[in-house]
């Protein structure tokens, strides 16, 4: 790309977040009231340093009574109101506790916001609600924790006192929630797999939010101003309109990062506050390089080089020093674990302070070997000088059952003979393809798209001439045990990594010469990501800290939250669920197929590298060994989907550059 554009195209991404100029000198209350016209999120987020801690209410008050003492439009007052409602937010939200304010000064900053809400009055805050509302009922199209508080905030509101009942429901909605709970009293930390929604699970004080192809094309249909937004870089670049197919790999990863930047932004505050140890963006490396390392950690340089200069200037505003992080991007690269490529991609990243997420990642063996590969790069960063990101390894668990199920359905559909495979087919696909064979029917019966559980009655019905009066019970039995697959070795990995703490700590002084501080500080970076859940279970029974990150779709988020709502909850039964006993006679039944066994047992060669950190134990020795990895089906229908998203994400943008 040519620098004249470049700079341009810097600017564009810049001005629907920050004003375009050098930032100024202000104080707190005046740099308060000159952004939050124009730009409320980064307004409130100004005030989320350790330096306000006792001066919030002061700020608060000298900014409302300056902003009424000059006359001033109404859409001025509503941006104004806007600007209001997020600081009452990050009052609310756990972000306040990491600042340290107090509990009087917030008090008092809650207090003088709704003096001047009332003075202005209901005609000037229901425009303000009804849009705040709006935005975050958008979420996963209404299918998510975000849109269930915007009911529930919705059904609080009293006309009559329409201030302090929509601020109170606010302030009621955040820390009543389920997620505050567990976050603020240690159970796990948390991140949001989804490009949409991110402010308000900030104040659950969710640290990480996951992307992939098919998470920024969604957010794109979720939030179709997207599309404006990038038509402005598009039109600062000729060259992409003349020959879009040329630049088609360039236009694609712009793209994403304009879906993306403003996940990267919220959490901006919680990355400065953390010297990078929270607030990672998680971005998917092209599928179509994963076998490619140079290609890869190209890519991945490239894309932290437009965010550095983006968020150079950025943090300048935010109000922080931008010469100490030189805009040091919050972002990790997704490294799909498809190949051994993977190994030494994550190694390399790492090397040069640029965080990895490992996933694609189903089996035990697979998340071992790239933890250590993750360790060992983090260490070679330590000993340049560089400090380490924080890093994570993504568990597969929705996307393992998934699998697993499939693999189990195809099983049983064999025992029947060609009538009662046809008949089965027939009622369950309706219309079969004349030119396909039993064994593609088969692969299509059994999918998820039409079998999401082995107890569906079409299938029960079917094999009762072969399991008898218990068909109904086994495959019941069955589907349960699958349940358990992707929470097993979740547990798995955590218990022979993170529980060996001491011998990874000793380990890293050993092999690369690191103090134990430095050591110490390197293992405290890398966290087990589950992800990819389908059930509340799925995140209350693989709850652990330190080094969990729970990262949750957006529906994931209000099964956890609706199942926590019923009369019988008791959180305190999920502390440390991680690592909890794994039934053994489920797993004896789990082991018993083949595709199981090689996702949770180890290969030699990682148990012998395990021994020589003094890490020993019975873990089998039927796992997969990274050759192998491509072969898995799950990695195959993984890779498959991320391609075909990638691809047709790209057509899309395409489409777009040519119109």
């Amino acid at each position: 790309m040519k620098q004249e554009y470049y700079q341009k195209i810097i600017e564009r991404f810049l001005e629907g977040f920050c004003p375009i100029e050098e930032a100024k000198k202000l104080d707190n209350h005046q740099n308060f009231i000159f952004l939050s016209t124009r730009f409320p999120q980064l307004a409130a987020d100004t005030l989320l340093k350790k330096e306000v801690c006792g001066k919030l209410p002061m700020i608060i008050l000298e900014a409302t009574q300056q902003f009424h003492s000059v006359n001033r439009e109404e859409k001025d007052f509503q941006k104004f109101g806007e600007t209001l409602i997020e600081v009452c937010l990050n009052i609310f939200g756990l972000e306040a506790k990491r600042i340290g304010f107090s509990p009087q000064e917030e008090l008092e900053a809650i207090k003088i916001i709704l003096d001047f809400f009332k003075r202005k009055g209901k005609p000037f805050l229901k425009p303000v609600i009804e849009t705040f509302l709006s935005d975050i009922n958008r979420v996963l199209s209404g299918k998510s924790l975000a849109s269930q508080m915007a009911k529930n905030i919705e059904a609080k509101l009293d006309e009559n006192n329409l201030v302090e009942s929509f601020v109170f429901a606010l302030r009621s909605e955040i820390q009543n929630n389920v997620y505050y709970k567990m976050a603020d009293r240690g159970f796990s930390k948390f991140g949001n797999d989804s490009a949409t929604g991110l402010r308000i699970v900030r104040h659950f004080d969710f640290v990480q939010v996951s992307s992939n192809p098919v998470i920024a094309a969604r957010a794109y249909e979720e939030f179709p101003e997207l599309w404006q937004d990038f038509g402005k870089i598009v039109e600062v670049n000729p060259e992409w309109r003349k020959n879009p197919e040329k630049y088609a790999d360039e236009i694609t990863l712009f793209a994403t990062i304009n879906s993306i930047l403003p996940n990267i932004l919220v959490f901006r505050p919680l990355a400065l506050l953390s010297d990078f140890q929270d607030g990672l963006v998680s971005y998917q490396l092209n599928p179509f390089f994963a076998e490619k390392t140079k290609a890869s950690i190209e890519d991945a340089k490239k894309i932290c080089s437009v965010l550095q200069n983006i968020l150079y200037f950025y943090d300048q505003w935010l109000g922080w020093d931008a010469k100490k992080w030189q805009g040091r991007p919050n972002i990790v690269f997704k490294v799909a674990a498809s190949t051994p490529t993977a190994i030494e991609i994550t190694k390399k990243l790492n090397e040069i302070g640029i965080g990895t997420n490992n996933t694609v990642t189903y089996s035990v063996s697979q998340e071992l070997t790239l933890l250590l590969a993750e360790a060992e790069g983090m260490a070679k960063a330590m000993k340049k000088g560089i400090l380490p990101s924080q890093v994570y390894q993504t568990n597969m668990i929705g996307r393992t059952e998934d699998h697993l199920r499939e693999n189990e359905a195809e099983r049983l559909v064999e025992k029947l003979n060609d009538e009662e495979f046809g008949q089965l087919a027939k009622s369950v696909i309706r219309e079969i393809p004349a030119a396909k064979n039993r064994q593609e029917i088969t692969r299509t019966l059994c999918s998820k798209k039409y079998f999401k559980s082995l107890d569906d009655e079409r299938l029960v019905e079917a094999l009762k001439k072969y399991y008898g009066e218990e068909t109904a019970s086994t495959l019941k039995r069955l589907e349960e045990d699958i349940h358990c697959s992707g929470i097993f070795v979740t547990r798995k990995v955590y218990q022979i990594f993170f529980e060996n703490k001491l011998k990874i700590l000793g380990w890293l002084e050993k092999k690369f010469k690191l103090s134990y501080e430095q050591a110490e500080l390197v293992f405290d970076r890398i966290d087990l990501l589950p992800a990819s859940k389908r059930r509340a279970n799925d995140t209350y029974l693989v709850l652990g800290a330190p080094n969990v990150t729970n990262t949750e779709f957006p529906d994931q988020q209000l099964k956890v939250y609706l199942e926590s709502t019923k009369e019988d909850f008791k959180l305190d039964n999920y502390r440390q669920s991680i690592r909890a006993e794994i039934d053994s006679d489920v797993l004896q039944r789990l082991l018993e197929t083949k595709d199981f066994q090689r996702i949770y047992e180890l290969y030699p060669e990682i148990s012998k590298k395990l021994k020589e950190i003094g890490i020993e134990g019975n873990f089998g020795d039927k796992g997969m060994e990274p050759k192998e990895w491509k072969n898995y089906g799950a990695v195959i229908k993984t890779m498959a989907e991320f391609k075909n998203a990638h691809q047709d994400f790209q057509e899309k943008i395409l489409e777009f550059v040519k119109i």
